[in-house]
């Protein structure tokens, strides 16, 4: 893919062999009060082989605006244990969110 876009803008030169990668967003909002020991944090590194992605972003620390206000009601969807929420009634925040980054390869495929 790489390839037939240099083709494309430079059609009288050689291919360079060029490989390239993806990158998979997942936002997951959060109800609950944020940790304080990540509260100072922008970003989290993670370089180790057997985690599914490279960074994580504490993105509510970016703005309040990205995650609603407290007093805001939601449906919870999901617990942190994975099962589904005991009921549909929506509840206030507080909220915060993360953001995780997860890079994708012929030589790093990601599992659907």
């Amino acid at each position: 893919a790489a390839d037939s876009m240099w083709e494309m803008a430079f059609p009288q030169e050689k291919p360079l062999g060029l490989t390239f990668s993806s990158t998979h967003v997942i936002g997951i909002g959060i109800r609950g009060a944020r940790p304080q020991h990540i509260g100072d944090k922008c970003w989290l590194y993670f370089p180790e082989d057997n985690c599914p992605y490279y960074r994580a972003t504490i993105f509510s620390n970016y703005s309040p605006n990205n995650c609603p206000q407290a007093d805001v009601k939601l449906k919870t969807q999901r617990l942190a244990s994975g099962k589904a929420a005991a009921t549909s009634e929506p509840k206030p925040g507080p909220y915060w969110s993360l953001m995780f980054e997860v890079a994708e390869s012929k030589h790093r495929p990601v599992n659907s």
